[in-house]
């Protein structure tokens, strides 16, 4: 198997493609021949229950889409015009505030997303960004699972809604869903003209940050409508490098995505969507935290690095009304396509002592086909299949100038997932609904390990020569993902559920095999020079490979509504986790050999030349963790709104199989550690009022203010990040009807030091932990013009 980049997922592609299309396509005569049945009977489940607060209607459950409040779940939900007023260009703008969740951009590289919902997902900023782990928190984007963490963060525009689910969602959105999901829904086209002009200025840091952007939507015929879209960020860099006083943190980014829409039936809508993304900016601002203060904003490096990304999407959804159970046929077809290009300062110092650089590329081919219906006017039921192929390759260098010296190392793995899934909910009365499905899901990985090499630069796993292989892995896992539950509504503005979810998180293979350590003393034949002379590594280092993680979910929750605008929604949940994945450290002290013996000392003892320091993911024990999460609205008065949310959260080890302490024994102080990522208290308070300025202006204030606790970021509990406290701030002034609005924002304004994720000790670095940084204080003025048309 070439490991040089090429495309083994096309004939994948034309497998689902085809596949869906034969089975979609063979349902056309039968619709053709069917009236469209009434909007009343199949929309009779929505239209039943009143339309509350927001007008954005989720699909957390993937089957008639159902406001906030009518949903048996904790979700948080945002429609188009509240994320406009937030200013929301990147889901990091959400971190800090939702109860229990954390969107972070956390790695070495930037674009990298680093989720966490109750305290499930990557404990540290190595396995986000090593493609063979997994992530515990799923991306959708326009239906569509985004299969890696990298590149997968980006900046957001014109969305219909997003929507954060918390808990396992396995049932209806497949694998890796264990802590929860984030769904991204952008616009597609009405049937209006319609064009908008934003640009916005932010500053506040060394230097400023411009973003433009323009959409033209335009219905050329009564079926067929087109919205493009063009995005711009070009950000001259927030921060100041103390090493040279010249502004950091760079991004150029442009976006484009055309939508089309096309209704050639009363009963058939097609969607077709592209978007093609490229940015180039620097890479991390990483701060010592032996040096500089944590409360600061303050680093000095020498190498600027970089963080290249371009991707390509293409997503394909036909939904078909059926007289079958005047239920809907959706099927939703997903091509994607990514490479990132990082390299970043390590030591996080002014002097040439460790950088760190990675290529990675992903091709990923999806097809979901789903049926959704009605039956005995109380079984709302869906069902389906899906398919989903990725391959990725990844290629790491680690660069030591002061030694003279370089490692690359990397992994080749394809990914092949099949389901069926099956969801039903049944009205036991008028009040109670119960609520059962099931899903399996079978996942096949097959992956090839090049180990950290010395002095083998003219390799590279990507784009070659080939590198050579030293561990190579093939395995499949299949898992039965369950759900049961009841939902009770007392009237028409209350709603109790409670429900038994399982999610499961595929195991893996380490594709970034970091001991290099083991090679940079004996060379590539090491082990075998070691295992001649009687020595012989402990098994860890010989085994890449982890275990699937099993959740298992009991949530009670209640949501009450009082008028339009005010609502309160709370949710207490227990999750048993078995065999958590977790990025744990290994050390071996070695033996010195010359030539080709072990030196010995007077006393015949093998002399020590040093230690190997591997970190690897492994199935570390078993945990429960609990909490409780309140979110709600008052409408004070018609114009004032207070908006407030708190999450809870206990998160304990109930078992440790390793020594993750490195103290050389496994023991009540390792099972003591905490849970990496998952703080106490997160909760938010925030204001928002609307002056009304005569019969078509209006303005609209804010002011939001958001608290997260302290969080050990690595399982060895040496890593951390301390209290985040957030408070953001804006007006919109809308004028004639908002054709033109004019928005003054800030954001961070106590200018909190927002760090990354902070690294496990480090020996190169002064005080041993580095830390990418997130930018302070940023103000911004918006200018946007819209047009609508007749």
């Amino acid at each position: 198997m070439d490991t040089t980049h090429r495309s083994t997922a096309t004939p994948a592609a034309l497998r689902a493609f085809a596949l869906g299309a034969v089975l979609t396509l063979g349902a056309l005569p039968a619709q053709a021949q069917t009236a469209s049945p009434p909007a009343a009977e199949t929309e009779s489940r929505a239209a039943a229950q009143p339309q509350r607060l927001e007008a954005v209607e989720v699909a957390a459950e993937r089957q008639l889409e159902l406001p906030p409040q009518e949903v048996p779940g904790a979700v948080t939900a945002f429609e188009a015009e509240r994320i406009d007023v937030m200013k929301v260009r990147n889901l990091t703008n959400l971190s800090i505030g939702l109860p229990n969740v954390q969107l972070d951009d956390r790695s070495v590289a930037r674009g990298v997303a680093h989720f966490s919902i109750r305290g499930m997902g990557a404990n540290s900023s190595l396995p986000a960004l090593d493609p063979g782990i997994d992530p515990s928190v799923g991306v959708f984007v326009d239906g569509v699972y985004v299969g890696t963490t990298v590149a997968a963060l980006h900046d957001v525009y014109d969305l219909e809604s997003i929507e954060i689910l918390r808990g396992p969602q396995s049932t209806l959105f497949g694998r890796n869903v264990v802590g929860g999901a984030v769904l991204l829904e952008t616009k597609r086209p009405t049937d209006r003209y319609e064009a908008t002009v934003r640009s916005s200025v932010e500053g506040g840091g060394k230097a400023p940050n411009v973003y433009v952007s323009g959409m033209l939507n335009a219905p050329l015929t009564e079926t067929l409508g087109v919205r493009l879209n063009v995005y711009s960020n070009q950000d001259q860099g927030w921060f100041e490098n103390e090493h040279d006083g010249r502004a950091f943190g760079t991004h150029d980014y442009v976006s484009l995505r055309p939508v089309v829409s096309w209704q050639p039936t009363e009963t058939l809508d097609l969607t077709l969507r592209y978007e093609w993304q490229d940015g180039d900016g620097d890479g991390p601002a990483v701060q010592s935290r032996g040096v500089y203060d944590r409360d600061s904003h303050d680093f000095a490096i020498d190498e600027t690095g970089y963080a290249r990304v371009e991707t390509h999407f293409f997503n394909l959804r036909a939904d078909w009304d059926v007289a079958l159970g005047h239920g809907t046929v959706t099927n939703i077809f997903g091509w994607r396509d990514a490479r990132l290009d990082t390299l970043g300062d390590v030591d996080a110092t002014p002097r040439p002592l460790f950088t760190s650089g990675a290529t990675q590329t992903a091709e990923q081919v999806s097809n979901e086909l789903r049926y959704t219906g009605v039956f005995f006017d109380r079984l709302f039921l869906t069902t389906g299949f899906y398919y989903f192929t990725n391959e990725v390759l990844h290629h790491d260098r680690f660069d030591f100038p002061t030694r003279g010296d370089d490692h690359v190392g990397g992994g080749d793995l394809d990914l092949e997932s099949f389901a069926l899934f099956l969801n039903g909910d049944y009205d036991l009365t008028d009040r109670l609904t119960l609520t059962a499905g099931l899903r399996w899901t079978r996942d096949e990985k097959d992956a090839t390990v090049t180990s950290m090499l010395q002095h083998r630069t003219e390799c590279h796993v990507v784009d070659g020569p080939t590198c050579p292989r030293h561990h190579t892995y093939d395995e499949s896992w299949n898992h039965w993902s369950p759900k049961v539950g009841l939902s009770y509504r007392f009237d028409e503005q209350t709603l109790v559920y409670g429900h038994w979810r399982r999610g499961h998180r595929p195991g893996g293979y380490n594709l970034r095999d970091l001991s290099y350590n083991l090679y940079a003393l004996y060379g590539p034949g090491g082990r075998a020079i070691l295992a001649e002379r009687g020595f012989v590594l402990t098994d860890e280092f010989n085994d890449l490979s982890f275990d699937d993680e099993r959740v298992d979910t009991f949530e009670l929750g209640v949501k009450k509504t009082f008028g339009p605008r005010t609502y309160v929604n709370a949710v207490f949940f227990y999750n048993f986790i078995d065999d958590v994945q977790r990025h744990i450290l290994f050390t071996e002290r070695i033996p010195l050999i010359s030539n080709r013996r072990l030196v010995l000392d007077e006393r015949g003892n093998a002399v020590t030349a040093g230690s190997i320091i591997v970190p690897l993911t492994r199935n570390a024990g078993d945990a429960e963790t609990w909490g409780f999460e309140v979110e709600g609205s008052v409408a004070l008065t018609p114009d004032l709104t207070v908006l407030g949310s708190a999450g809870y959260l206990e998160a304990d080890y109930t078992k440790m199989r390793y020594d993750v302490n490195l103290d050389g024994r496994v023991d009540g102080q390792d099972k003591d550690l905490e849970i990496p990522r998952a703080p106490t208290w997160t909760y938010s308070l925030g204001v928002q009022h609307t002056l009304p300025l005569g019969l078509r202006h209006r303005l609209v204030s804010r002011v939001n203010y958001a608290y997260r606790d302290k969080a050990y970021n690595t399982t060895d509990n040496l890593g951390f990040n301390r209290q985040q406290k957030i408070v953001d701030a804006g007006m919109d002034l809308f004028l004639n009807d908002g054709q033109w609005v004019v928005g003054l924002y800030g954001r961070n304004l106590l200018d909190f030091a927002r760090a990354g994720t902070d690294s496990t000790v480090v020996p190169l670095v002064p005080g041993g932990t580095t830390s990418p940084l997130q930018r302070g204080r940023t103000f911004g003025l918006e200018l946007t013009y819209n047009f609508r048309g007749v």
